[in-house]
This record gives C-alpha cells, sequence and structure tokens, in this order.
C-alpha cells in the first residue's frame, strides 16, 4: 500500500484539525499504532501530552505509571479491557484501545460507538505482518485443554483487510500514513435541543397512542440514530405528567447520560433500578424504560415485562452486543410486541468508516435473499467440510453471518471463538455457489492421562472447554466418556429462504457420515432447548440424556444434552447412562455408580445439583434405614426432588443459608453410608 503524509506536519495536527473546523463536520476516523509496546508507549505518551486540554480520551487496557499521570491530568476515562461497559453511554474526541496483551473484538466494536463525530478511534496493536500470529491472539481465552493455535484467521481474514485500507492512518517504527480527513457532503444534524422529524413521529406515537394501547413497546435503532437523546425526551415526558419512571439496564454508568439529560428537561428524575432490584415488580412503578433491552437475558426480559408498568424497551439490536436476528425472533415477535423504528442518522453520517468496520465485524449485513425454487423439487445441495483456514473470507463472512443471524445472542467474541478454535470444522450445504446451510463440529475429548479422566469423572478436577465430554463423564461417573473421541455440534443454522425443506437433517446426516469415516466415538450437542427443537434432534435419532431445571441465562430455555453414538464402544456407555437415569431394579453395576456419585458428593468433588438420578436412589436407602434421622433425610431429599430450594430447605430446617444445608446433608449422607445402609459392598 502506498504511504504518504498528508498537509498536517504532527499527528495532533491530524487528529484535532477535524474536532476544530468551524465550517464542516468530519467522518470519524481510525488509526492504528502497529508496534511493541514500548513503541505504543512512547507514541500515546507523545499525543496525550501534546493534546489540548479539552479534548476528551478515553483509554482501555493496561497503562504503565507514566501515561496514567498524564490520563490524570487531563478529561480521560480509564479502564481495563474487561470493564470496557464502563465507558457505554458516554462520548469521547478520542479513544484508544491497547489490544497488544489481549485482542477482544467486542471491545473495539462498543467503544467505537463512544466516538464523537470527528473524533478518532486508535488502535495499539502487534506489528501488522505478525499481528496474526502473536501471543495477544494465539493464547486466547477459548483454547480448550491440549489445544494450541498457531495463527488467528480471524486477524487474518477478517480484521486486518478492513483496518489496512487507504482509509486507515497507520504508526509503524518505520512511517506514518495518515489520511487526509473527509468531510461529510451532507453536515450532520447540529447539536440542539429538538427531536428530528423521525425521533418526532416516534415520540408522538409512544406518549399518545402507545401508552393507552400496548403493555410494551420497543425503540429499535442503529446506532448514531438518537435512540437515546429520545429516550430522555420521552422520559422527561412522563415525568412532566407526574409519572413515576424507572430507568433499568445492565449498568448504571450506562444509562447517565439519559438520567441526566431527562432531569435537566422536567426538572424531576427518573429512578434508577437495577435489574435485580424488587421494587421493579411493584405498583408504584408507572413506566419502565429498559435500556439496550437486546443485551440483557431473555429470562430477565421475560420478567421485567411482567411489571404492572408501561415497559419501553430501547435497543441496539444489531450492535456491539451481536444479538442479531434473535431478540426480534424470541422476544419481540412471540411477545408481539410493537417496534418503533428510527432510521436517520443523527450522529454520524452515511459513509462513516467506523460505523462500517462495527457492521463488518458484527456481521449484520443483510443476507442475500434469493428465491429458493419450488418447494416441491427435491433438493441434492453439495456437502463440504473445511476450517475456517480454508475458507475465502468472503465464503467465511458468509457463514459467521448465518449463524450470527441464526442464535439469540452472539457477540463479535462469539465468532472469534468459533474462527480461531484449532479444532472446529464447518460443514457446508451449498447450491450453485451458494451456502445454504452451516454447522460448526467442535472436536472434543481425547483427554489423557488416565489418572485426569478419573478425577472429571469424579467431579475433582474440570479443565477448559470439552463441554459435553466432561459433562458425560461427570454424570455417568465413567471416565471413558473424557478419553472418547467425541464430535460436539457447536451451532447449526440454515439460510432463512430455505428453511423448512430438511436442509437440517440432511446436514446432520452428513456430519453422522463425516464423523463414522473419521472414527469418532460420539455425536453430542448442548442448547436452549423448546419442544420444537427437541423433536428436531430426536427426530434425526438424537437421544436426550439430560435436561436442565433452569433456563439458560441467553434463551430463555433449559438447557439439553443430546447424544448420538457411532461407535459400539459409545453404544455401551450411553445404554448404561440411561439406564442408570431410570428408577427400578437395579443391577450391580448400576448401584455401583449410585453409590459412586453419592460417596463423591459426601466427600465434596460433587454437588448436589450433579447426583441426578442418584438423589431418587439416596431417598430409597434412607427410607430403608427406618432411623428417626434418616427418615428425616429421605423426607428433606423428598421436598429437594420436588422442587424446594436449599434456602426454603434451611429455613425448614432451621439453618442459616444454603452452605449450612449443604453440610448438613453430606454429614447425613456420611452417616447413613457408614452405618451400613449403602446397598451393599462395591
Amino acid at each position: 500500500m502506498k504511504r504518504y503524509q498528508m498537509a498536517q506536519t504532527t499527528v495532533t495536527d491530524w487528529l484535532t484539525a477535524p474536532l476544530f473546523c468551524n465550517t464542516s463536520d468530519y467522518h470519524r476516523q481510525r488509526l492504528v499504532i502497529h508496534g511493541d509496546k514500548h513503541h505504543h508507549a512512547t507514541t500515546v505518551e507523545d499525543i496525550l501530552s501534546s493534546l489540548p486540554e479539552d479534548i476528551s480520551v478515553c483509554i482501555a487496557g493496561e497503562l504503565n505509571a507514566r501515561l496514567a499521570d498524564i490520563a490524570k491530568t487531563r478529561i480521560a476515562k480509564t479502564t481495563p479491557l474487561n470493564l470496557y461497559r464502563q465507558c457505554l453511554g458516554s462520548e469521547y474526541d478520542i479513544v484508544i484501545i491497547d489490544f497488544s496483551e489481549q485482542f477482544r473484538p467486542s471491545v473495539l466494536t462498543a467503544l467505537a460507538g463512544t466516538v464523537k463525530v470527528s473524533g478518532t478511534l486508535i488502535l495499539l496493536t502487534p506489528p501488522s505482518d505478525s499481528w496474526h500470529t502473536h501471543p495477544s491472539v494465539t493464547r486466547p481465552y477459548f483454547l480448550s485443554y491440549g489445544q494450541t493455535l498457531n495463527k488467528s484467521v480471524y486477524i487474518d481474514k477478517i480484521l486486518r483487510p478492513l483496518t489496512d485500507t487507504p482509509e486507515t492512518g497507520m504508526i509503524s517504527r518505520d512511517s506514518v500514513y495518515l489520511p487526509s480527513p473527509q468531510a461529510v457532503a451532507v453536515s450532520r444534524i447540529s447539536e440542539s435541543d429538538r427531536l428530528t422529524a423521525t425521533q418526532q413521529k416516534v415520540f408522538n406515537k409512544i406518549t399518545q397512542d402507545d401508552c393507552s394501547t400496548y403493555k410494551c413497546v420497543c425503540i429499535e435503532a442503529a446506532r448514531g440514530r438518537g435512540k437515546s437523546f429520545l429516550s430522555g425526551k420521552i422520559i422527561a415526558h412522563f415525568l412532566k405528567l407526574g409519572l413515576n419512571v424507572a430507568v433499568t439496564a445492565y449498568s448504571q454508568a450506562s444509562v447517565s447520560g439519559l438520567l441526566t439529560s431527562s432531569e435537566c428537561e422536567s426538572g424531576n428524575r427518573a429512578q434508577w433500578m437495577a435489574t435485580d432490584n424488587p421494587l421493579l415488580s411493584e405498583d408504584t412503578i408507572d413506566v419502565l424504560v429498559i435500556d439496550e433491552a437486546a443485551a440483557l437475558p431473555l429470562p430477565l426480559l421475560q420478567r421485567l415485562l411482567s411489571t404492572p408498568a408501561f415497559v419501553i424497551l430501547s435497543s441496539t439490536t444489531d450492535g456491539y452486543e451481536g444479538s442479531g436476528q434473535g431478540f426480534r425472533t424470541k422476544f419481540l415477535q412471540p411477545h408481539k410486541i410493537p417496534v418503533r423504528m428510527l432510521s436517520e442518522p443523527v450522529r454520524w453520517r452515511g459513509g462513516d468508516q467506523l460505523e462500517a468496520l462495527v457492521s463488518n465485524l458484527t456481521f449484520r449485513q443483510p443476507l442475500c435473499r434469493e428465491e429458493p425454487g419450488d418447494p416441491r423439487e427435491s433438493v441434492s445441495p453439495e456437502h463440504r467440510v473445511l476450517t475456517a483456514k480454508d475458507m475465502e473470507p468472503s465464503t467465511l463472512r458468509q457463514v459467521l453471518e448465518m449463524l450470527t443471524a441464526a442464535h439469540y445472542q452472539s457477540s463479535p467474541d462469539d465468532m472469534l471463538r468459533l474462527t480461531d478454535s484449532p479444532q472446529n470444522n464447518f460443514h457446508l450445504l451449498i447450491v450453485k455457489g451458494k451456502i445454504i446451510a452451516a454447522a460448526v463440529v467442535e472436536h472434543e475429548g481425547g483427554i489423557a492421562p488416565e489418572a485426569l479422566t478419573e478425577h472429571i469423572a469424579e467431579g475433582k478436577r474440570r479443565v477448559k472447554g470439552h463441554l459435553t465430554a466432561q459433562s458425560l463423564a461427570l454424570m455417568s461417573t465413567d471416565a471413558n466418556f473424557a478419553s472418547m473421541t467425541i464430535r460436539r455440534i457447536n451451532r447449526i443454522a440454515v439460510n432463512h429462504d430455505w428453511q423448512s425443506k430438511g436442509l437440517g437433517s440432511k446436514l446432520l446426516t452428513q456430519i453422522v457420515f463425516t464423523c463414522q469415516t473419521e472414527g469418532a466415538d460420539l455425536i453430542t450437542s448442548s442448547f436452549g432447548a423448546d419442544d420444537k427443537l427437541l423433536r428436531f434432534w430426536t427426530t434425526n435419532g438424537y437421544t436426550i440424556v439430560k435436561r436442565g431445571n433452569k433456563p439458560d441465562k441467553a434463551s430463555g430455555l433449559p438447557s439439553a444434552l443430546v447424544v448420538n453414538p457411532v461407535s459400539q464402544r459409545a453404544v455401551e456407555a450411553i445404554d448404561q447412562l440411561l439406564a442408570l437415569e431410570v428408577n427400578g431394579e437395579l443391577p450391580p453395576l448400576l448401584i455401583k455408580r449410585h453409590l459412586l456419585r453419592v460417596r463423591q458428593f459426601v466427600e465434596g468433588s460433587r454437588s448436589i445439583d450433579h447426583l441426578y438420578s442418584s438423589l431418587n436412589y439416596l431417598t430409597q436407602l434412607a427410607d430403608k434405614a427406618h432411623s428417626y434421622s434418616d427418615v428425616e433425610l429421605a423426607a428433606i431429599l423428598r421436598r429437594l426432588s420436588a422442587g424446594d430450594s436449599l434456602k426454603q430447605l434451611a429455613n425448614r430446617t432451621g439453618l442459616q443459608g444454603k452452605k449450612e444445608m449443604i453440610n448438613e446433608l453430606r454429614h447425613r449422607c456420611e452417616q447413613l453410608l457408614s452405618s451400613g445402609h449403602d446397598g451393599g459392598p462395591l
């Protein structure tokens, strides 16, 4: 790429000239500083030291002592990468993100939205030519036990092509490239107290019609459309009417500006309430505003929707939280919640480079809609198995877009994990060169040595990753599950235009064939399951071995674990596991497994939630013992099986909380086993 120096003589001039121009607004800029940590520190120190004092700066990442001292002397917000959400809801002239130690695409996409018009996003990265092999990306948080990563496909095929462009400023040890700032063709709407025509239309609809017609309404917009500004106006309107308004979100900091602006206009203040505040369910609240609703777990949204108040959801559904179509399809549509759209940009204009970057990294471009053909015709797609590094960038993007749209919440970090996990395969169905279905199949199991697998089955150890391999080993007390060759179907999706044609089933059939050819033992999947999903999996030969009692945080559905054994070894192990979960007469081998679970619970390596059907077995043992203490234990266990919580049981028995209740149960079970009522010797 050709490098040239623009007219401004310093980086500071380049950063500040658009901010101080009185005749035009400029598109937001992006600057990448490539190099080692020393180069980053000295370059950023020079920038901060020379910026005018009234330039606001946000810095995400670890700061050395010198930079921290400089930041304290100016309008600056500093935060570690993992606390980046604290910066949301504010705006800055310059945002600096340090990716020299760890790369998190969710941080990039989120904080890009906090850069003001004419401002600049600065990324600190390893050298461009070695970024994809740098330890900051080859040692990610998601690597499973036993895995190594030599190269980040995500950096190489997704991010670097987006940042290594003529529109991106770049600084390295050897060169400086600063493109000319781009003036917007039509200046943005000036910062004023007036609503745009689009905002006014939505304001009127919600405050005049919706509040008396619907229980809930949603304001939906891409970032930069003035959603928060409009929400503040709506809050102020209801406060002026003397109504009690509460605001909730994932953090109070993210709505501080919203609360302040509404108070300035109305003279009153809306109440901030955390999402778990019990006062939200009382009838003293007239209007409840839920900011960035798509970023909240579905069960929480459902609970908040049941409050007596008129509920206003405000959400950037295709923004940094990466919820894709899930928020619409899993929540808005089932609850028949009307949506009020804001489409007119306010904070920046079309052509903004930062917004284009966020759009690309959240894979929110609409998939190509096309006529799939006569639904009566059979489809014979081509099946291909590829790794992320084998795919062309355009193909990889198409697959990730499909997977993002099909699941409730898919953050940019999730897409990084799917792309860079070294033992992921992508199974694709292709018709006329178009991908119409895709699945991510992750390699699990094969854990060694034997001592480690035994500890996993006993509940004494848990290694990173290998989700279903470890779950099956713990559930069955059979260490063989941890050493099996397992293929877990991580995600599966069919293009919207090709659904209801049996393509999901065809893809599963091809996955089974491939796994058999590879010599795998078992195929698994784990997901938030409703009846429709469970029918899909069981119809295709999968067996449900586990169903959770608690709703999944994102989907709001109890999780399910399904299996499809493809080797004789796995068939026998699954048969034993299923037999273990059936009440009735048990052979000695299964009695042994029940007692193993109980004894592991007594010893503290197994939680009471992981007793599974052995809770019933333990109740029967206590019944047979006949002593007063054991009869009392059986009664407690029955209440636990009936759904009483540990806290409720503690209150019944006069104990102080869950921990004391668990200790009491372990003590009583130990007494039961030591008294000889253990079903016989092992």
